[in-house]
Parts: C-alpha cells; structure tokens; sequence
C-alpha cells in the first residue's frame, strides 16, 4: 500500500493494470461485496492520502478520479472526463467487510480487492464509466545513457523500510516524508506510476508509459529538492537521481471514461 503524509492524490494510487480485467473471485463467478460503505468529505489534514485496505476493512482518502483508478486498476491519468469536483474533492471512505466473507475476501488478489470499491461508486456517486482506446501525447520512459541508477530489491534490507507502521509489508511500498521519496520492492510499472504523480504533479502535462523493460522488483530513495534550494524539475531528478528519461512521444493508449458521476448521496 502507501502511506502519504502529504495531500499528493496521484501518487497514492495502488493499481497499476489492465482496464476492464474486473475482478472475480477464485471460488466464485460472484465476488465479495462491502458489507456497509460510508462516504463523506475528507478532514482538511487527512491523516494520509491512499487507500488502507485491512482484511475486514477498506480506508480510503482520496479523489474520485482516485478512487475510479483504484478500483478499476487503471492508472491515474487513464481516467479522463467527469466533472471538475472529481479531482477537487477529496473523500474519506470507510468499508467493512461481512465477516463471514471475510476467509474470502482474504484469498482474492490486490486488483480483485480493488475492484470491490466499484459497487461502492456505483452505489455512492452513481458512477457510470467505459473503457476506449485513444491516441495520447504520454512520455515514454526510458533508461538514460550511462544506465538507471535504481536498485534491485534483493540488495537491499528491511531496514530501508523501518519507518513503515508495525505489521506492513516490505514489497510494493512507496512513501513520502517531507521532500524524500522512498520505494521498496515496487514493480517498473508502479515506480512509473509514482514518477507521474508524485514528480509529476502539476508539472508534467501527460501521462508516463514505462519502455525500460526493465523486470522485477527495485528500490529507490529520491530527494525531490536539496536541502535549502527549490524544487528542480522532474525531467532532471529522474535522470540525474534515477538513470531514467522522458521521451515525449503519442501512443494509443486505453483510457477510463467517466460518464456520469453525482456527489455522493448520504451514508
């Protein structure tokens, strides 16, 4: 999962995938649905930004454009259209799960665990959406000259990941403190994911394709800005901290679309 003390909503996104893979339960054509679901406006200071998925509980605190990738596991800027509170407003969500479904909701993946929130949009929000494909300006991310500079997560230890709450895992973890990004054992595609949203936020103006073929699970710290000196651009910390590179290009891409979406009705 990740954990964000800061109000940066992309990043927070946990699925990265295919659009329309709708999740099904192993041992069931019919999957496990959120026993009660409660929806309102998030605090001004939310105590993180993401979504905290327990076995019998689901937290989120996130947009609806947010919310819309998470359950749909689609990236982020993949979800397009909807009205403008989709992004301004962020929500908190609280679902439990029926415990006598709980041994089941247990055995199904990340992305069949996602996928549970789409009846909770639907039923909150009215949500309406359908998958195209589009041809899209995006960056495509590639390795630098001279090499990346990330490392494999087999180099590294649990002690890299020791800031984490007790009982969280140590693989797929992104989080941020301050101006220092952190991942541990993440995929290309969810480091990718980060790039867009936490580097990117409000400064690159298209979404990010992961082209390095690079496989397997990596590890990174990143300072977003020295200390005592303004940000500098995110083309230049991903090629200077991490060996990537952004190469503008357009590819057909599939996209999210949001046909209708309410503000949500009452709990």
């Amino acid at each position: 999962m990740s954990l964000l003390p800061r109000a940066t909503v992309a990043a927070a996104i946990l699925g990265v995938g295919c659009i329309g893979a709708i999740a099904q339960s192993p041992s069931t054509a019919s999957p496990p649905q959120y026993e009660t679901a409660a929806v309102h406006p998030a605090p001004e200071s939310p105590p993180f930004m993401g979504c905290d998925p327990q076995p019998a509980r689901l937290r989120c605190f996130l947009n609806l454009q947010a919310l819309v990738s998470q359950a749909y596991s689609v990236r982020y800027e993949f979800v397009v259209q909807g009205p403008k509170w989709i992004v301004d407003k962020v929500w908190a969500l609280d679902a439990t799960i029926d415990p006598v479904d709980l041994d089941r909701v247990k055995a199904l993946t990340r992305e069949q665990r996602s996928a549970m929130i789409q009846g909770v949009l639907a039923d909150r929000f009215g949500l309406k959406v359908h998958q195209e494909m589009r041809v899209e300006p995006v960056y495509d991310l590639v390795i630098a000259n001279g090499g990346h500079k990330l490392q494999p997560m087999a180099a590294a230890s649990d002690a890299e990941a020791t800031d984490l709450p007790k009982g969280y895992p140590r693989i797929g973890i992104f989080t941020m403190s301050g101006e220092t990004a952190r991942a541990f054992g993440e995929t290309m595609d969810e480091i990718t994911k980060q790039i867009s949203g936490v580097l990117g936020s409000g400064q690159i103006d298209r979404p990010i394709l992961n082209k390095t073929g690079l496989e397997g699970r990596w590890n990174f710290t990143l300072k977003i800005a020295p200390d005592g000196e303004q940000s500098p651009s995110p083309f230049t910390v991903i090629q200077e901290q991490l060996g990537l590179k952004l190469i503008p290009a357009k590819e057909p891409v599939p996209v999210l679309v949001i046909d209708e979406a309410n503000l949500p009705t009452a709990n």
